[in-house]
């Protein structure tokens, strides 16, 4: 639970920096949240619900402060849902982690 309080206050920080201060300084428009999000997938348990949750808030908070420039309101909310469960299953399904105490 501290968890997801923490990641929702860095996610309203770096969108915030994102579409106020970087928008200037970037052209290219480095979505911040977007690599957060796949690395928090990528590194937590495919079992674990979390890296769900984050997306959909990360998501979220893109889509309120960028509303002029995506053609609906829940775009990015999508694609980073889409995002998240993509590669949860991949994980779960292909990707196969050995146990330390099996290696010993």
């Amino acid at each position: 639970m501290k968890k997801i309080f923490f990641f929702t206050f860095l996610f309203f920080l770096l969108v915030y920096i994102q579409t106020s201060f970087l928008v200037h300084f970037l052209p290219l428009s480095i979505n911040l949240i977007l690599i957060l999000i796949i690395f928090l997938n990528l590194f937590q348990s495919p079992e674990l619900k979390s890296g769900i949750i984050l997306s959909l808030l990360g998501g979220l908070f893109l889509d309120f402060f960028s509303f002029a420039k995506e053609p609906f309101f829940g775009f990015f909310t999508l694609i980073f849902l889409f995002l998240s469960l993509f590669i949860k299953v991949f994980l779960k399904r292909y990707v196969q982690v050995p146990n330390l105490k099996e290696l010993q």
